[in-house]
């Protein structure tokens, strides 16, 4: 006698119960068992996948990288910039513990360097009208066993950017530009400007809210903002930098308490929540704040010291960022104002709400001692506070790039001949002293070429359509290449092309009669000689046209051969299916015919599938006398045709023998197309066979 305990059976039972189920229950049970292993392999591994999606609209590229990459520390994810830029050699920078930075380390251990040009440019794609803060890090940690400094200039499409410097002493630097992104793409190029060579470390892109960092109303929107410095000026025990993930920007601040007579101030509760805003500071760096030692004195900031590098006569912006972290006791107030070498810059004083960030933005004109001062104002029952600044240098001499038309059309036709020409890099216009080899333009607002000269440029194939965008093209020279085919009407369209060189070509067929009517009109200077097979006339050499009528000829003749093969087997084939309906035409009368309609209540509208071939596949059904009968339904996929189903009732009408099924009717209503046969009950032969062979 067997026992169970409980609902835990013994192995050895539950295996024989498994023994004893059917096939398909044992396979029912694998199915499921294996499915849901599957799934907890799946979510196993997704468990140990860090999850990437949460930073939406991050670009973040390691230049010099062989592959792409999850930073743990940061939680940033790494592209290759092997699809970004055309030129360049990639380094790998000499181990180093100054290059164990969590922030910075990992993809400063590779470089990719421009020994070969002046211009060398990334281009990247990424939504229009949108604000971005845009950082480039450069490492050198002499790499190249030199020993030497890199100084090269750094470009944001047409316009300066920086000037970088950095020495064998000086690991890593980086610079910083926010901007709002108008045009189709982002090129970020590095220009050589002396005998180093211009390297870069990473590249990242980090879209911002399009309220932040605003300018003043009189300045032009399109103005860069190109960063000096940003600071958390009350940390105590923090690292010496932070960036994502504590800043969702990832916006990388600085911890300085340089001045000593400023006081810490620590939030309350930590675990009280800070509003958020739309600057988005990190909650580290609004948890705390400096405070001034009483209400007499203020909070000074000598920017002139603090920047090093500060330019005369040039605007810079100034962010302050405030946020009340104590709780006042009810009723009172901190009030504060700002001014700037002694004059105010608030219309009147700031008054801080507990745990409400504020930022205060301000632009000055650079000068030999300018200082901001933070106080108390009338009023105020706290001393003034600050928690963290920053410190922007505006870019107001802003060029407009190249005409949109004419960048397309030129990448279109770098890319179509496959052009690779060093100074073939970003704007082909500007600056001028950059201008793409074999161009002229005219710098008006926006460029346009004028000029553009690809003679002895190995150009291939067709003259490509993107030369119709360069609709202020006045020269024009494609001379000495391997273009074939005809020349295209649209070059005619080019209403301001004045000379036209196509020599030494392989072109073909006939000058199309508005380019020579520009040529008669002397509007126009064309130059065709060296294509030998190009027709400047309308009635060319009859040499010209005895090749071509002769294939003409052949290929219609080749045509009519084939037609009339055609024609003959069609009409053979149609003999033989009318001799075959003319002797089947009898079996109407012998077996039953049913119309469409009868099939689909036979079948219970096919119901029940049991089977399937060649000729279609099969359903069960019952006449109306109660008789079981098995349908083929022709399929209108079936390889088999109308003389097929024709030739299978001939041969039923004529054979008879106990072994095989009998033809009870068929259905012949158009396309729908059916043999009825009597319903085998036990089968066929192939399952009994296939059932005996399971033992």
């Amino acid at each position: 006698m067997v026992e169970f305990s409980g609902h835990h059976q013994p192995l050895d039972l539950q295996i024989l119960w498994f023994l004893f189920l059917s096939n398909m229950e044992r396979a029912i049970i694998i199915y499921y068992g294996v499915l849901l292993l599957t799934l907890l392999c799946a979510s196993f591994i997704y468990a140990l996948v860090p999850n990437t999606t949460n930073i939406p609209g991050f670009i973040t590229i390691d230049c010099g990288s062989s592959k792409e990459y999850l930073d743990e520390e940061t939680g940033i994810w790494y592209e290759t910039d092997k699809s970004l830029v055309e030129t360049g050699k990639n380094w790998k920078v000499p181990g180093s513990s100054n290059l164990n930075d969590p922030y910075f380390g990992k993809p400063s251990r590779t470089v990719r360097c421009f020994p070969e040009g002046v211009r060398n440019c990334y281009t990247l794609r990424a939504p229009q009208q949108q604000r971005y803060l845009i950082r480039a890090i450069f490492t050198y940690a002499n790499y190249d066993a030199k020993n030497q400094s890199m100084t090269f200039d750094i470009h944001l499409g047409v316009n300066s950017w920086a000037t970088v410097s950095l020495d064998s002493n000086l690991y890593w630097s980086f610079t910083e530009i926010i901007y709002t992104h108008t045009s189709d793409s982002i090129q970020v190029c590095l220009v050589k400007t002396g005998q180093s060579t211009p390297c870069i470390s990473s590249l990242e892109l980090r879209p911002l809210n399009t309220s932040v960092y605003a300018l003043n109303s009189t300045t032009n929107p399109q103005s860069l903002l190109c960063y000096q410095s940003r600071i958390d000026v009350a940390s105590l025990t923090s690292p010496q930098y932070m960036r994502y993930r504590d800043d969702v920007y990832d916006r990388i601040w600085r911890y300085d308490r340089d001045v000593d007579t400023w006081r810490s101030l620590v939030l309350d509760d930590n675990s009280t929540a800070i509003d958020v805003d739309a600057y988005k500071l990190p909650s580290q760096v609004m948890k705390t704040a400096a405070q001034s030692l009483n209400m007499s004195h203020p909070l000074e900031l000598g920017l002139s010291t603090l920047l090093i590098d500060l330019d005369d006569a040039t605007e810079y912006y100034v962010y302050f960022h405030f946020v009340e972290i104590q709780k006042l006791t009810a009723g009172k107030k901190r009030l504060i104002n700002i001014a700037l070498n002694s004059q105010s810059i608030l219309s009147q004083p700031l008054v801080l709400e507990y745990l409400k960030p504020v930022t205060v933005g301000s632009s000055y004109t650079a000068q030999v001692n300018a200082t901001f001062s933070i106080s108390a104002a009338l009023g105020s029952e706290a001393p003034p506070i600050l928690n963290a600044f920053e410190v922007y240098k505006l870019i107001t001499q802003i060029d407009s790039p190249t005409d949109p038309r004419d960048v397309g059309g030129m990448r279109d036709i770098k890319s179509a001949y496959q052009i690779s020409r060093l100074s073939w890099q970003g704007d082909p216009c500007l600056p001028d002293q950059f201008a793409w080899e074999g161009l002229t333009c005219n710098y008006q607002t926006n460029p346009r070429i004028t000029s553009l000269n690809l003679s002895s440029s190995k150009l291939r194939g067709k003259i490509n359509s993107s030369f119709s965008y360069l609709t202020e093209l006045e020269y024009l020279d494609l001379s000495n290449n391997e273009l074939e085919g005809s020349l295209p009407e649209f070059l005619a369209d080019l209403s301001r092309l004045k000379v036209l060189n196509l020599t030494g070509n392989n072109l073909s067929g006939l000058i199309p009669k508005a380019l020579r009517k520009k040529v008669a009109d002397a509007s126009l200077q064309l130059s065709v000689g060296g294509n030998p097979n190009l027709c400047v006339k309308d009635s060319c050499n009859n040499k010209k046209f005895v090749t071509p009528l002769m294939a003409s000829l052949a290929a219609a003749l080749i045509l009519i051969l084939l037609i009339a093969g055609f024609w003959i087997f069609q009409r053979r084939r149609k003999q033989k299916e009318a001799h075959i309906i003319k002797e089947g035409a009898s079996l109407k009368l012998k077996q039953a015919a049913f119309t469409y309609n009868e099939i689909l209540s036979i079948t219970d509208n096919f119901k029940t599938m049991i089977g399937e071939g060649g000729f279609g596949k099969v359903y069960f059904g019952i006449l109306p006398d109660h008789t079981q009968v098995a349908i083929k339904l022709l399929s209108p996929s079936s390889r088999q045709g109308y003389t097929e189903f024709q030739s299978e009732v001939h041969l039923h009408s004529l054979i008879r023998h106990r072994n095989l099924v009998s033809l009870v009717g068929y259905c012949d209503e158009g396309e729908n197309k059916a043999l009825i046969y009597e319903y085998m009950s036990n089968g066929n032969l192939r399952q009994h066979l296939s059932k005996w062979m399971e033992y």
